[in-house]
């Protein structure tokens, strides 16, 4: 919800769609399993290349939380956060 004012309105039906097909008992499962699932907790054991994507604009995934999970991979931090 925190990226919807910066989605294309025409998104909305399909997300309004989906949203009540789910309903609300799935979605709260989902968003549970989603936060117990933590990644932060699996880098540091990862042993293959890691791709790490945000944005400087993205509050799902905002700069600052890429570098954290860049360290936790022990590689350096880089790209221009754009």
């Amino acid at each position: 919800m925190l990226d919807t004012p910066r989605e294309p309105l025409s998104l909305v039906p399909h997300v309004a769609r989906d949203y009540l097909r789910a309903g609300p008992v799935r979605i709260l499962a989902t968003l549970e399993d989603a936060l117990r699932d933590r990644i932060e907790d699996k880098l540091p054991y990862v042993r293959l290349p890691v791709t790490i994507a945000n944005a400087a604009r993205d509050p799902v995934s905002p700069p600052a939380w890429g570098a954290r999970l860049s360290r936790l991979t022990g590689s350096r931090v880089g790209g221009s956060g754009s």
